[in-house]
Order: structure tokens, then sequence, then C-alpha cells
């Protein structure tokens, strides 16, 4: 008869992973639960149960709800005997290809020296129905499973060679860790030991360890030594990568790297002795996270200060050292030594640069849009770039269609859906099919129809929420997006009292009567931003004032813009402003959600307008300014001053701001905007953001699409063929491209 060692060990883990929104924390708990039993050659079964029983109930406190193998089980079996070992199991019954068992016979033979212990990975929190004496046992099934079925039921999974000395034998299989540990002289020299996978159920997974001399005949520890034999359920090294990714993006959110180190640790042992060490955890934690860089502003690339780190989150600060020691030895086995390291280091002097962390505890950086991961690889994260290439890639942001056309513009929905059917909704790139109805004269009749009644539906809104008055037939000229000096809407500002003064001299003739929208919103302490609003409002109440060019222009700020605002504004926009400075916008949406419904984009070659023009192509849309590689070559020699003192239309509109056109209420904000341009502010140069530069391309560029609006056909071609090709940049394609390509590419 064979001898077999079989040992019964419950093995749990809970591990929940929590990720919070802006400012909450990450938290996690530990997703490792070790139990050991020892085994001596002269000890019962029956002890052997009663010290598991007296341990259960504790650890099966710990074990609800832990799933480890989905396959449903009509029946838990009963407990196992010793010819079950090479038996599979069929519906949770015992199945023997070779004879069935007794079902009177007991469960275990207290004197066979083979002992079943199962594993119950996957206990529900109730304990197992003993079984007790007498009890009948069901029927088992017929064996019709093939040869590889039962392969795949008992499968090897590692024979070592146990030498004379004290072994240690380690095997992990599916975040099982097997360790079977014998001190010196328990076996003879050349003793081999097998592992193999008896049987796997609902609540629990069976072993038999077998140990064979060198004539292959099973042996016995010698009597007076103790073999350990543990099983550690590590699901942090299974399910945290594989079930569990993350996605970073606000760079506070990026401490969730070295918080589930601590988190771990704290909980149950992630980096203690007979846990994981850094080395083991930091690959798994890399794994896990995921790194979205979503600017490249230099003041969002956040870097904390020690000392506030430390504050705040002391036992977070200690993994933060860990991965910079990390990091510091990883470049040096590249070669990376002294002065060269520092574009890379985590802690840098007095403060922890989060970017850095990001990159470093990732297996993925991506941008946001095609020019935008190029600026990433050439200039912001270049360094990590040479060091890593493999890391990084793009993934466009997109939009639902499902919001952002289906929702807030049904008439336009009805349209498509009337032509191509309703497959867009879901798979947006059909909208392609839109594009053989661009020369018919009655579809862009109706498409302009629908523009029209959005108009009046945006018009009646803010009649009503705003108690201003504006008018439909005027060309609604938008720009709808956060405040921001490099989004420019002092840009627009300037171009906005340009065109006030043109049109009042006469040197602007033939002009479309325009209706200027402004959408946004300032973070709380911007004071520039604020600056720029007050500006805007105060031209709005000049034009709004001037007898001249009433019912020629308007401009009007929205009060408190946000989605409810922006389901109307952007079914009724005829004109997209997206005017950042080249190389400053990673992408945007809002010129993503314009475009669906049929505006023309007025913007610099940025962010996701670069892609929009692949797209509809470049005649169909307004793109003025200067481009990233002619930025790039005069920034070092861009003299603004210059440029004001040049062009008098251009310097009046910024003297507006201190020479007594406009008061800003004695608060220094429009002197303050002035000085950024000419003479610099806070850490930025003169003009950081070009507008001096790109002011008289800019109004050429506007007034041109202007003149283009009073020839419908012309105009609404354009604004058709925007909409039709818009497939791209919906959101679907853009989580495809997350799932596929990040989060399950590891």
């Amino acid at each position: 008869m064979k001898k077999h060692i079989s040992i019964l060990l419950t093995l749990v883990m809970l591990f929940n992973v929590l990720v919070s929104g802006i400012g909450n924390n990450l938290s996690y708990a530990d997703d490792k639960v070790a139990y050991s039993q020892n085994l001596s050659a002269d000890k019962d079964l029956t002890r052997s149960e009663r010290t598991l029983k007296n341990n259960k109930n504790q650890i099966i406190q710990k074990s609800k709800n832990t799933v480890l193998d989905k396959k449903p089980i009509d029946k838990k079996p009963e407990n196992l005997n010793k010819n079950d070992l090479d038996n599979k199991y069929v519906d949770g019954k015992i199945e023997d290809s070779k004879t069935k068992e007794d079902p009177k016979k007991k469960d275990l033979d207290k004197n066979s020296k083979d002992r079943k212990v199962e594993d119950p990975r996957k206990n529900s929190g109730q304990d197992s129905e003993e079984k007790k004496p007498g009890k009948t046992e069901e029927k088992a099934k017929e064996n019709t499973s093939s040869e590889q079925d039962k392969k795949q039921t008992s499968p090897e999974i590692k024979e070592e060679n146990l030498e004379s000395e004290k072994i240690s034998f380690e095997k992990q299989e599916k975040g099982l860790i097997i360790k079977v540990d014998a001190p010196k002289g328990a076996f003879p020299k050349g003793t081999t030991v097998s592992v193999r996978l008896v049987s796997k159920l609902k609540d629990k997974i069976a072993y038999d360890i077998t140990f064979k001399d060198n004539n292959n005949k099973e042996v016995q520890p010698a009597k007076g030594t103790e073999v350990k034999v543990s099983f550690i359920l590590d699901r942090t090294s299974n399910l945290l990568p594989d079930d569990r990714p993350v996605n970073l993006k606000l760079y506070h959110v990026v401490n969730g790297v070295p918080k589930v180190i601590d988190t771990n640790r704290t909980a149950k042992g992630f980096m203690e002795e007979k846990g994981m060490s850094f080395r083991q955890a930091f690959p798994i934690i890399r794994q896990t996270f995921a790194y979205t860089n979503h600017t490249v502003m230099a003041e969002a690339l956040e870097k904390w200060s020690v000392k506030l780190f430390r504050s705040v989150i002391p036992q977070v600060y200690r993994y933060v050292m860990m991965l910079q020691r990390s990091l510091l030895k990883a470049l040096e086995q590249k070669g990376i030594t002294g002065q060269a390291q520092a574009p890379y280091l985590i802690m840098d002097g007095s403060l922890v640069h989060m970017a850095r962390m990001a990159v470093y505890g990732s297996h993925a950086v991506n941008g946001v849009a095609q020019i935008h991961t190029e600026i990433l690889k050439k200039s912001v994260l270049k360094e990590w770039y040479q060091l890593t290439p493999e890391k990084f890639q793009n993934k466009t942001n997109g939009i639902t269609q499902r919001k952002w056309l289906l929702q807030c513009n049904p008439a336009l929905s009805r349209f498509i859906t009337e032509r191509i059917g309703s497959g867009w909704i879901t798979h947006l790139d059909q909208l392609k099919k839109m594009e053989r109805f661009q020369n018919d004269p009655e579809t862009l009749r109706r498409f302009g129809e629908i523009k029209r009644r959005n108009k009046q539906v945006l018009a009646d809104y803010i009649e009503k929420v705003e108690g201003v008055t504006v008018s439909p037939d005027f060309l609604f000229d938008v720009q709808a997006k956060r405040l921001h000096e490099y989004k420019r809407q002092l840009l627009n500002a300037f171009s906005i009292l340009d065109i006030y003064y043109g049109l009042k001299e006469g040197r602007i003739a033939g002009f479309t009567p325009t209706l200027f929208l402004f959408g946004a919103k300032a973070a709380p302490g911007y004071f520039r931003a604020k600056g720029i609003i007050k500006y805007i409002s105060e031209i709005a109440k000049l034009i709004d004032g001037d007898p001249a060019v009433r019912g020629r222009m308007q401009v009007l700020f929205l009060t408190n813009y946000g989605v409810s605002y922006a389901e109307k504004l952007m079914p009724a926009a005829e004109i997209s402003e997206q005017i950042s400075t080249a190389g400053t916008e990673a992408s945007g949406t809002s010129n993503m959600k314009f475009m669906l419904n049929g505006a023309v984009t007025l913007g610099t070659y940025d962010g996701a307008n670069i892609e929009i023009v692949e797209q509809a192509g470049e005649d169909n849309n307004y793109i003025f300014g200067a481009r990233i590689e002619e930025i790039e070559k005069i920034r070092e020699s861009y003299d603004p001053v210059k440029l004001y003192q040049s062009n008098p239309r251009l310097r009046r509109a910024v003297d507006s701001l201190v020479d007594g056109t406009f008061s800003d209420g004695g608060t220094g904000m429009f002197r303050e905007l002035y000085d950024a341009l000419l003479k610099g502010a806070s850490w930025h140069q003169p003009d950081h953001y070009f507008l001096l530069k790109d002011f008289d391309s800019y109004q050429e560029t506007r007034l041109r699409a202007n003149r283009e609006y009073q020839n419908p056909e012309l105009f609404y071609r354009k604004c058709y063929l925007n909409m039709a090709n818009a497939g791209k940049f919906s959101s679907d394609r853009t989580i495809r491209q997350y799932y596929e390509e990040i989060w399950s590419n590891r």
C-alpha cells in the first residue's frame, strides 16, 4: 500500500482595494493569511483534526466571501478517504475509475499512514458538515472523463531533491505557496518530494505530498523529527495585478503606490519576515498600477515638500524612501550614476516628485492625445522614456455619444438614425456613413434647420437663467472650458475688443452679427484667472451699452457654467474656440463634444485639435497660430514687448487693462494681467503663453470664418463633415484601448 502524508489546511484571505475620488485615501486590507501545521511521524489524524478544529473558527471568520474558483458545484463532498487520492470529483461527488467505495466505510482509516489533508481555500464562512457513522454517501457517478481530464485534475506540481541537510522546498501555484521544511536527518540523502493536486472543489482543495527515496520507494520522516508543511494563500501576487488594475491620474492618488506596501504590511505582514520582502512586493505593485499623465503644465506635475509629506502621511513616507533606494539601484545597474540620476529622483532635496514616483511605480505610462504623448517622450518625461521606452503609449481621450449626442441633441440623433440606423449609438465610428450625404442639398438644409432650432433652445434657456435676450440669428461663437491662462480666454477677449474697435472705425466690413459666449470657472485661489473673468465682463458691458454696435455683436459670460448649460450649449454652437498655446493642452474634450454636435473648430495645432483636423480635414476647420516646433525655436529669444510696440491694434487692446478703459474695482487684477504679458509674473517669462505672438493670425482666421458663415451651404457642409467624422472620439474606443493595451496586457 502506498504511504502518503496528506495535510488538511484552511487557507483564507480577504483583500479589499478602495480607490476613492479626489482627496480620498487608497486603502488596502491585507491579502495574505498563512496557516501552518506541524506533522510528526507518530501523530495520528484524529489529533490533527482536533488541532485544526481548535483554530478553525478564527480562520473561518476571516474567510467569509472569499472566492477562488467560480465553477458551480452541486453538492459539497463528504470527507475524502485514502482511496480517493487518485480519484476525481464530478459535480461534487467522488468517482473512481476502478472500484466504488463502500458507502458505509469510515472517512479515514486511523491505522493507515496515508492521511488526506484538505485545503479549503474557498471557505464560505460555514463549517463543512462532519460525516457521522452510518451516514450513507451518495452513489458515485460512472467515470466518463478522459485521461486528459484526469491529468488536469491531478497535475504534478513539483518534484524536489531533499538532501540530508536541512531543506526548504517552496512551490507557488496561482497564488498558493506550498512550503515543506524538514530538519537535517529527517530523510535519507536523495529523497524527493512531490506535491500533487488531488481535488479542487467549491470550498476545498486537497493536495497529496509524497516522499520517495532513490529507489522510488515511499519513505517516512525519521522518528522524532518534525516536517513542517505550510500553505500560504497569497492573493496579492495573483488577484492584485490580474483582477485589480489601478490607473493613476491625479497626483495625490500616486501615493497609492507606497500606500499599498504600507497597508499590507500593517495588516498582516506584507513586508514582515514571514511575508514578502520589498523586492518581492514591488513587482506585484508595479504590475497593478498604470499612470495616465493628463497635463504638461509644470505647476500641475505636483511636488510635495518632504516636511509636509512626513507630517501628513508619515507611515507612507518610509516606503517612498524604499522606492527611492530601489530606483537608485536600478539606475546604477543601467550605468546611470551621480548627477545623471537627478532627472529621475523621486526624492530630490526637500521635494517628493509625484510624477516620477508614478512613472517608476507603474508598468505603463500614457498620454491622452498623440501630440501630448510625443511631448511626454521628447520633453516632460524625456529621461524616463529613454530609460523605459516600452512603457510609453498613447490613449486619446474620448466622450460618450450617448450623453453628448443622443441625450442632449435628440433632433440631430433622429436625423442621423433616419439615414444610417441606430448602430452609431454603440459604435460611433458608424457616423462615417453620413459622409455619403455631404453633397445632398436636402440633407444639408435639414442639418441647418436642426442647428437653428438648437440655437433657439439655448437662447430661451439663457433668457430664463441670465435674464438676457440673445438672437438665434447671430453666429454662435463659443469658448467653454476651464479658465486658465494657457487656454487663452484673454486672447479671445483682446480679439473681441479689436473687432469692436474695427466695427466702430469702419475698418471691418461685411461682418456677420456674432454672439461671443464664454463658459468657464476659475480655481478659487487663481487671481489672474478671476481677473480675466472680470475683464471679459467689462468688455461685455462696454459693447452692450454702445448703440453703434448693438445688433452686430454681443458678449456674454455664462453664470455658473456646468453640465446642464453644456447640454444646451454644445448642440447650439457653430464655432468651437480651441485656442490654447500649441503644446500646452494635453487633449481637451469640449473640442470633441462641439465637433460631435456639428461645430467647426477655430483653434491651434494643439491637443486633440490635431486629430480632429486629421479626421475631418483642415479645410473644414480654421487652424491658426504658431505650432509647437516654432514655439520651441523662439522660446528663449521671444520678445513680446517688441510685438506690443510695433502693432498699434494689439497695443490698444493690451493697454485697455491699465489705461482706464475698464475698471477692476481697485483689486489690481488688470495690472497683474498687464505685467504678466510684458514683464512676467510668478515664475513665468513675459507673455508665457504667446498671446501677442498669435494675435494677428487669430484675428485673421476668425474673421475668415465669420465671412464664410454668410455662405450657409459652404459653412454647414463643414459643420456636417465634422459631425460625420467624430467617430474616433468615442470613450468606448478609449476605454477599450485602456483595457486591451494596459489593464489586461500586463
